[in-house]
């Protein structure tokens, strides 16, 4: 007998990865790198509860990871501007 192999969903993970390309746009950068997050977080949550029906940990992990350092980098170069430039 074979086993039918079913194509795991991605979905959450690959939006995850596709909002943090959206960083070059100055304010909206924060908007979709949050959202970034939270859908990656979505993801892994649901890789972690059903694994044999949600794929793609990786796209999950690099969208979350890339959200993160996008935000922070905007922070602190929002902060660096003020600091240096507005004195």
């Amino acid at each position: 007998m074979e086993k039918k192999k079913t194509k795991k969903r991605k979905g959450l993970a690959i939006t995850s990865l596709i909002l943090n390309v959206f960083f070059l746009i100055p304010i909206l950068n924060i908007i979709f790198s949050g959202l970034a997050i939270i859908f990656g977080i979505r993801a892994l949550s649901n890789i972690k509860n059903k694994p044999s029906e949600y794929g793609g940990k990786a796209l999950a992990i690099i969208g979350v990871v890339w959200g993160i350092v996008i935000i922070t980098t905007t922070i602190f170069s929002v902060f660096y501007y003020y600091l240096v430039y507005k004195r």
